[in-house]
């Protein structure tokens, strides 16, 4: 299939609201544990990443969205692709 992609930060909050907090989709929701989305920061200049870009993350522990800190993209975070359908 070639039909997989990323979602959006906003996909990722869908799939957090809808399928996490009805019990589907076996996420990880260890303390710390983040997904990579397919929005990039809009505004690096804003906060220090010491040169490096950034992208938003989700938790599926508590729900935040997040980029500062753990979404500079040489960082390891959990990945859950979509298909479109």
């Amino acid at each position: 299939y070639d039909d997989w992609y990323l979602p959006s930060k906003d996909e990722l909050n869908l799939m957090y609201t809808n399928l996490h907090l009805n019990g589907y989709g076996s996420f990880d929701v260890s303390s710390g544990s983040y997904y990579w989305s397919s929005t990039e920061f809009e505004d690096q200049n804003s906060y220090d990443t010491n040169g490096f870009e950034a992208a938003w993350l989700q938790s599926f522990d508590d729900g935040s969205q997040n980029t500062y800190d753990v979404g500079v993209k040489s960082f390891e975070n959990s990945v859950r692709a979509i298909r479109n359908f």
